[in-house]
Order: structure tokens, then sequence, then C-alpha cells
């Protein structure tokens, strides 16, 4: 198993489910991806700063870290300190507090593209909007005024500690979240 920094485990994650998802790969490869401002992108001009606000409020426990990318370009890209397993000694761990950075080294298993194809696909329904496949959900969601609402499509995976990755392939929207219990 490699180590990996946190940026190229979260990077590397949002390429393969948004390539997997709109079947293409954008410039989400790129270990640096060109930037966007939040408002060119369709968000709030203060985006990074209500998201800040809502980790640090604690409104949302203990999140390590959220990326939000859109047309293969970073929107914003937060980490925050928080409880986490420590690797100590011979692949032992044990609970310790961390200041979460880009850089932050992650240990990754690579998954192979056909398992996660299958994997995108929805086998049960859970309820009348959101249906599973394999360690992945997807669903469909309304936005927008009424009374004419379009359906947009969403798949998304839920991890150990609060680690979230949503793919809305519509907007060409991915956002990670990496936290912990």
């Amino acid at each position: 198993m490699s180590r990996i920094a946190r940026r190229q485990m979260i990077v590397g994650a949002t390429a393969v489910a948004l390539a997997n998802s709109t079947r293409r790969l954008s410039a989400a490869t790129a270990p640096d991806w060109p930037k966007i401002a939040p408002a060119d992108a369709g968000f709030a001009p203060d985006l990074e700063a209500r998201l800040d606000d809502v980790v640090q409020t604690g409104r949302a426990s203990n999140v390590h870290g959220i990326l939000i990318a859109r047309r293969g370009r970073m929107v914003a890209e937060r980490y925050y300190e928080g409880d986490d397993q420590v690797r100590i000694n011979d692949g032992k761990t044990e609970p310790g507090r961390i200041v979460f950075t880009a850089e932050r080294r992650h240990e990754l298993q690579v998954v192979a593209a056909e398992w996660l194809d299958q994997s995108f696909r929805p086998y049960v329904a859970c309820d009348e909007q959101r249906r599973y496949g394999y360690f992945w959900y997807s669903g469909d969601f309304q936005y927008g005024n009424p009374p004419n609402r379009p359906i947009a499509h969403w798949v998304g995976a839920f991890g150990y500690g609060g680690q979230r990755l949503f793919v809305l392939p519509e907007f060409d929207i991915v956002v990670a979240i990496t936290a912990g219990n």
C-alpha cells in the first residue's frame, strides 16, 4: 500500500468518480487544478467563509477537509483540525488530534475501474429518492423554483467517520469531504 497526500487522494477519487459518472476525464487528473472563484462557478462569493463558519461553530463536527470542483476547476479547498487515527509503530494506530493540510499523508488502495463502473449502478431502492449500488448511493433531486423544477442525478459515497464524496454529473460538480468520528 503506497502513501499518498490528502489532496492527491481526494483529487484521485474525485477524478475517478467524475470520469465514471460522466464518461470523461477532465482536468481532475492534474495534481494542481486550475482555480475558479466561487461566484464564477455559480456559488456564493463567500463560499469558503461559509464553509469555515459551519465547521468552526461545530454545526458540522470533526470535518477534516472539503474540496469542491466544478468543470475541472477547483472552487474551494479547505482543511481543518480534527480527531483521527494516528499511525504509530508497525502499522498500529491510536486516536489523536491532527491539523490537516493538503499534504497530510494517507494510505491509498487502488480499485479497478470495472469495479467502480459496477458499483455505481443502482441495485437496491432505499426509498423513492435513493438507490444503492456497491458502496455508492445514487438518486435524483429537484432544484429551482416551482412549478417546473428540473430533476438532476447524483452519486455519493459515505465512509467511516463522515467521509463523503458527491458527484453531480449534470452540473459537473464534485464535492469531497473528509472527516473523523
